[in-house]
């Protein structure tokens, strides 16, 4: 039977998850896993994972990795929900801003993630999260604008250099998720 509050605790952990990895905790993001929890990670196209971390250490360890970025911005969108296998799909969106000597560029990424949770001591936990990129090939760069104040109703708006904020550059580069 479909049980609202566990389908809720699913989708809070899968939120907390995601404001972890904004706020730069991985501490806190391990301690959404079982002791012996596993992260998965494929790369876009890959159908088995890539990498796999084990235990609580090694996910915090991992996670370290999201301190190449500026700033990064976790969306959770939709999830779909077991709750008597006790299993979900949840979508994000990772917005993620890094420097770079031509300036701040953000990388966006589509990620389903494919959970399996157990419940200890009446709170729920991760006993496996895959996170599965979405998005193939090299992932899309987009130039950020830079502020530039501008009078109400101009029309003659510039992003600092002038750039195109939202061109694109196909040069490769790895996040973690």
């Amino acid at each position: 039977m479909d049980d609202p509050r566990t389908r809720q605790a699913f989708r809070d952990l899968a939120e907390h998850y995601a404001a972890a990895c904004d706020r730069r905790r991985p501490d806190t993001i391990a301690g959404l896993f079982t002791e012996d929890g596993v992260l998965l990670i494929s790369r876009p196209g890959d159908t088995a994972p890539s990498t796999a971390y084990r235990g609580r250490a090694a996910i915090a360890e991992a996670m370290t990795g999201l301190n190449r970025y500026r700033v990064t911005s976790h969306a959770v969108t939709n999830q779909l929900t077991d709750t008597e296998t006790a299993t979900a799909e949840t979508y994000c969106t990772a917005s993620h801003v890094y420097e770079t000597p031509d300036g701040d560029r953000l990388f966006v990424m589509t990620i389903r993630y494919e959970e399996a949770f157990i419940l200890e001591d009446g709170r729920w936990l991760f006993a496996s999260r895959h996170a599965r990129r979405l998005d193939r090939g090299p992932p899309p760069q987009r130039r950020l604008a830079t502020s530039t104040p501008f009078a109400p109703g101009d029309s003659n708006r510039t992003t600092g250099s002038g750039a195109n904020p939202t061109s694109v550059s196909q040069s490769a580069h790895s996040a973690a998720v």
